[in-house]
């Protein structure tokens, strides 16, 4: 019989029920806020995605995302300790958002006997990554580990995994201040497209390319250089479109059939707040 055990995030995982079949494990998100036009909102509970998307594109100032409380968190664990449960946090990376932070102050607050129930690990990534991380934690579980063993190897596995992705504008960078209106306005003008991945936590751009169709060349090339040092098991899709066909149409070069599994993920205001509408990007697991 599987421990009781409840697996927690924040929702700078993009987590979504449609994962529940995935885990052996209950799942819980913790929302980050969102604020849009001085209004604020709960990530995912109070502001959908497509609602989020809609928002930003018609206001013109960037929104701004801030980390759930230390008592949220601590409500969390309260409760889920009441039902008998251990708890295994895994946080958006700590060099993005104070999540991991909160987590951690949230714990303190425990009674010293219900902190021994808890447990947090800082992904040092975002999105769809944080999940492949919880599947290597759920494989874990079932494989009898300890949830001292679990945070052990995460901390470890979390190098495996590598994301990239293709952000198609330059503008909400601008808008929040990444980048100068001059060099936005002539990326613009040239369809400059950045590639972006992380490295130890934070976001990096690696190359730019002029045009979409190079850009999605390239995360092709890139994927199938790889397929011999990855795991084959599961393949995350990482996107914020909204059209379905473009999506198929734009994905139909990468050698997706090499992968068992194959999960689309659409991105929140984590992401979408900076990389702007209509990414396409990828997460696996190296071997």
């Amino acid at each position: 019989m599987l421990k009781k055990i409840t697996f927690m995030l924040d929702s700078g995982s993009d987590y979504e029920p449609i994962y529940n079949s995935l885990f052996d494990f209950p799942v819980r998100v913790i929302p980050l806020f969102v604020y849009i036009d001085d209004k604020e909102y709960l990530d995912s509970v109070t502001l959908s995605k497509n609602e989020f998307y809609n928002k930003m594109a018609a206001s013109k100032k960037l929104p701004k995302t801030s980390q759930p409380t230390p008592t949220q968190f601590y409500d969390a664990y309260i409760e889920e300790i009441g039902k008998g449960h251990e708890i295994l946090v895994l946080s958006l990376s700590s060099k993005l958002s104070g999540t991991y932070q909160s987590a951690t102050i949230g714990r303190a607050m425990l009674d010293d006997k219900d902190q021994d129930k808890v447990y947090i690990v800082d992904s040092l990534n975002v999105s769809a990554m944080i999940i492949l991380l919880l599947l290597r934690a759920n494989q874990l579980l079932k494989d009898k580990k300890s949830l001292q063993e679990v945070v052990k190897d995460l901390e470890q596995f979390r190098e495996k995994i590598s994301f990239f992705a293709l952000l198609d504008t330059l503008e909400n960078l601008k808008k929040g201040g990444r980048i100068s209106a001059t060099k936005a306005a002539v990326g613009g003008m040239l369809s400059i497209k950045p590639l972006v991945t992380i490295n130890d936590g934070s976001m990096e751009s690696l190359e730019s390319f002029r045009g979409r169709n190079k850009g999605l060349q390239s995360l092709a090339t890139r994927l199938e250089g790889v397929l011999d040092s990855v795991d084959k098991d599961a393949i995350f899709i990482i996107n914020n479109y909204d059209d379905r066909a473009q999506l198929d149409l734009d994905v139909s070069s990468f050698p997706l059939a090499d992968f068992k599994n194959v999960h689309y993920i659409t991105i929140g205001p984590t992401i979408g707040t900076y990389a702007g509408p209509n990414v396409l990007g990828f997460g696996y697991v190296e071997k």
